[in-house]
């Protein structure tokens, strides 16, 4: 008979992971919901077993999650870019520090050592700016409850959730 921890597939290890240390009062319903999102495409997402049968990544067992393996889902989830798969990446490299933490496993594939050996990628910023006459078409579109929010982000650059989360306190009019 094996031990149990042996036979933990990464989805398993995922759902603690999930239960465990994400659902928590301070975290935001909606980063709750990316989490849980990001979860679903890495146990989706099918990568080869080194035996040459393909196999989603949440199937397999945790003790096999080499860095070869993250390495090769790295390669299969950039085909929805870069920034998607270093979300995950980032999530799996928490999930696997967690497990060690309560002591679920005794390595992660993260790590040789000391040495970090799966690095996440590097991201490119956003140049994108608008075209003349871009700003006016689409507060035209807008209807008056969207109006405010597309004229607040317009003048200040905050992202959607930013300005959705904007305290009076936070806010300078000088």
């Amino acid at each position: 008979d094996r031990p149990v921890l042996s036979l933990l597939t990464l989805r398993q290890l995922l759902e603690h992971f999930d239960r465990r240390y994400l659902t928590t009062p301070e975290r935001s319903p909606a980063a709750l919901r990316s989490a849980r999102y990001e979860i679903a495409a890495i146990c989706r997402t099918t990568v080869m077993l080194p035996t040459g049968t393909a196999r989603p990544l949440g199937d397999w067992l945790v003790s096999d999650v080499t860095t070869d393996a993250i390495e090769l889902f790295r390669a299969e989830r950039r085909t929805a870019g870069a920034v998607a798969a270093n979300r995950n990446l980032a999530l799996l490299r928490a999930a696997f520090n967690w497990a060690i933490r309560v002591g679920y496993v005794e390595r992660t594939p993260f790590k040789r050592g000391t040495e970090t050996v799966v690095k996440l990628s590097r991201e490119l910023s956003r140049t994108r700016r608008l075209e003349p006459g871009e700003a006016e078409r689409l507060l035209a579109a807008c209807g008056p409850h969207m109006r405010g929010l597309v004229e607040a982000a317009l003048e200040t650059g905050c992202r959607r959730g930013e300005l959705l989360s904007l305290q009076w306190h936070q806010v300078r009019l000088q």
